[in-house]
């Protein structure tokens, strides 16, 4: 069976941007995301997913790189939506 990709969505105020997972390097702090570009500073709430699970994390955009793409630290450092998130990357 395929399992469906992974996606990450970065939800700043009214506005959502949505990019396959295969973009992005993810780490327990934090992730950097290609080709995205948000002001250091700007606070996010990040959801990944695939298919029907979700984890969601809020986190700031700690760093932009132009035209390479931006950083974004997680507010939570450790607990379950952080154990969850690394179960859906294993998934």
């Amino acid at each position: 069976m395929v399992k469906p990709p992974l996606f990450v969505k970065i939800q700043v105020g009214p506005r959502c941007i949505c990019v396959p997972a295969e973009h992005a390097l993810i780490g327990p702090t934090g992730f950097f995301l290609q080709e995205v570009q948000l002001l250091a500073g700007t606070p996010v709430v990040v959801q990944f997913c695939r298919g029907r699970y979700k984890v969601s994390l809020p986190g700031t955009v700690y760093a932009h790189y132009a035209d390479l793409g931006l950083s974004v630290e997680f507010k939570e450092r450790s607990g379950l939506a952080l154990q969850r998130l690394g179960t859906l990357q294993a998934a």
